[in-house]
């Protein structure tokens, strides 16, 4: 696939371990083999990125796939500590907000933040991660 050039691995923030399995199918289902990391708190995910400065690399190689309802700490209070980061560390994550919310004003206030590319409703199927990748293609790398 043209996307394995760009993408580094996809990154899941969702504290939903169904869902992580039915995202690493339907990847597979897509013949999208970038591995797939996982992390079930924004916390987490923020803790891992702080450890590892270095893994991302500039131009949004890492995609992630953020939940907005989460313990310890939700998918606003990610974005928040995110956008204190680095702008040089912001540039290697794309991150697309994916929930179950069809609240209008919750998509205006995700896409309200700079780092934030894509908002998307939950269920996800195939068809729908296929959309997500295709969107961050064309935005990652529109000559394709």
């Amino acid at each position: 696939m043209a996307e394995s050039k760009f993408l580094n691995k996809i990154i899941l923030v969702d504290d939903d371990p169904a869902f992580h399995l039915i995202a690493k199918k339907n990847l597979k289902k897509i013949e999208v083999y970038q591995p797939l990391q996982s992390f079930y708190t924004g916390k987490e995910f923020l803790q891992s990125i702080l450890e590892q400065k270095d893994e991302a690399r500039p131009n949004f190689s890492n995609l992630v796939l953020l939940d907005i309802n989460m313990p310890e700490m939700n998918g606003w209070e990610f974005l928040e500590a995110f956008s204190q980061l680095d702008h040089a560390l912001q540039l290697g994550y794309y991150i697309v907000i994916l929930t179950s919310s069809i609240s209008l004003e919750e998509r205006n206030r995700g896409l309200s933040y700079p780092m934030v590319k894509g908002y998307y409703h939950k269920p996800m199927n195939k068809n729908g991660i296929r959309g997500i990748l295709d969107d961050y293609m064309a935005k990652v790398n529109p000559e394709i």
